[in-house]
């Protein structure tokens, strides 16, 4: 038995053996750029009754976003009023008991070429833009001004 620090594989000398793998495939191309003053990264919220915590979701996402759009699905509390001030555009959609028909709908609302899918709820809304999205944000220009800055 070998006390020898390397392993043998047939065909090659101890411990230089190299695995050969087929080359990747090339990366898809990047999407076009958006057009000159098109928004580059969307927020796309989906609420009902969330006044209690819609100012500060905006107002955190505001900086890192060319666009809000706030989907209310059946709001009776202050919750349109309160995105509309914010600077938000507001859709609405009636609820028909299925998530994803209300999460597409609030992605085909934004015109961003990125778009961030988030909850009032769901924490800081801004730091979780900036953390993930950084490349975007740092190209991010604002289409508006932005309330809250």
């Amino acid at each position: 038995m070998s006390t020898g620090g390397g392993f043998r594989l047939p065909g090659g000398a101890a411990g230089q053996h190299r695995l050969r793998m087929p080359p990747l495939p090339p990366l898809p191309p990047l999407p076009p750029s958006p057009p000159s003053g098109a928004p580059l990264l969307s927020l796309a919220m989906m609420v009902k009754n969330e006044e209690a915590f819609l100012e500060d979701a905006l107002r955190s996402a505001a900086p890192y976003v060319d666009e809000m759009v706030v989907v209310d699905t059946g709001s009776t509390d202050r919750t349109v009023e309160i995105a509309r001030d914010l600077g938000a555009r507001v859709e609405f959609f009636a609820w028909c008991d299925d998530f994803s028909a209300a999460r597409n709908y609030s992605l085909r609302a934004c015109r961003g070429a990125t778009c961030w899918c988030s909850t009032p709820t769901s924490g800081c809304a801004g730091r979780r833009i900036r953390g993930r999205c950084a490349g975007i944000c740092d190209r991010a220009r604002p289409t508006r001004s932005k309330a809250g800055r």
